[in-house]
């Protein structure tokens, strides 16, 4: 009666610790129609960033080949032991990142499967490619950035004024900074609403990526000579900013802030 209780119990256990594996593996790309949303690729080596968008049924074979993997759930505020090259995917609403062996996705996950994708980016073809001199454009450049600033753009020196448009900074309340544009020229200019967040780190300026998907409204904002406008910045989707120095970009020049 013993020991066949405790074949039982094996039994029970083996089958508990089988259900918890296939709990755990995980299909790394889903609910995604290939006829609505191209497919891109990334590869970054380090310095630069090539981009590869991907037709003609080469997208369904590569969905196809990375959801056969056994992806297992990993314990991890990013991915560990981060190597370049690294490799990115961007389809629809998901937003793949691949090094060493790990993939981690758009909500900050991490996964472990090994896939072969400098051979897949490589015999990918595509009539649309582009490089890019940062690693800013990478799927989930926000997470990756915490580990390595070479996922942020250099900045550079750039100064609040330009062609008489002035730029300084008016406050920050509910997340939203606003910035106060004067034209101190003599002809009308015109100001988008489009903005990019910078910060200094260890002495040097840097784009950073937002944690979510920023849109701006194509609205052109006519300033007279002598006139101004307080223009408002949503800093949500950037995600909760550490302390530091901050800057904002627009129209070519910024204007600094502390949080």
């Amino acid at each position: 009666m013993r020991k066949s209780l405790s074949v039982l119990l094996c039994t029970v256990f083996m089958l508990t610790l089988c259900c918890c594996s296939q709990k755990q593996e995980h299909k790394l790309i889903e609910n995604v129609n290939t006829s609505e949303n191209a497919m891109a690729l990334y590869r970054f080596d380090g310095e630069k960033t090539e981009v590869k968008w991907i037709f003609d049924e080469q997208d369904e074979k590569i969905i196809s080949a990375i959801n056969k993997l056994p992806a297992k759930s990993v314990d991890s505020a990013g991915i560990p032991d981060l190597k370049m090259p690294c490799y990115g995917i961007e389809i629809g609403k998901v937003y793949l990142t691949y090094s060493n062996g790990y993939w981690l996705d758009n909500t900050g996950s991490v996964y472990k499967a090994k896939y072969d994708f400098e051979t897949v980016f490589k015999n990918a073809k595509s009539e649309d490619t582009k490089t890019e001199e940062s690693g800013i454009c990478m799927p989930n450049a926000w997470y990756l950035g915490t580990k390595d600033v070479c996922f942020y753009q250099k900045a550079g020196d750039m100064k609040s004024e330009k062609d008489g448009l002035v730029i300084s900074f008016a406050g920050i309340e509910d997340s939203i900074a606003t910035v106060n544009l004067k034209n101190t020229g003599n002809d009308r200019v015109e100001i988008g609403e489009m903005f990019k967040l910078q910060k200094k780190i260890d002495g040097v300026w840097y784009t950073i990526p937002s944690k979510e998907t920023m849109a701006f409204n194509a609205i052109a904002h006519n300033l007279e000579s002598g006139q101004d406008l307080d223009m408002k910045c949503p800093l949500a989707p950037y995600g909760e900013l550490a302390k530091g120095q901050y800057r904002i970009e627009m129209e070519g020049i910024v204007c600094e802030f502390e949080i």
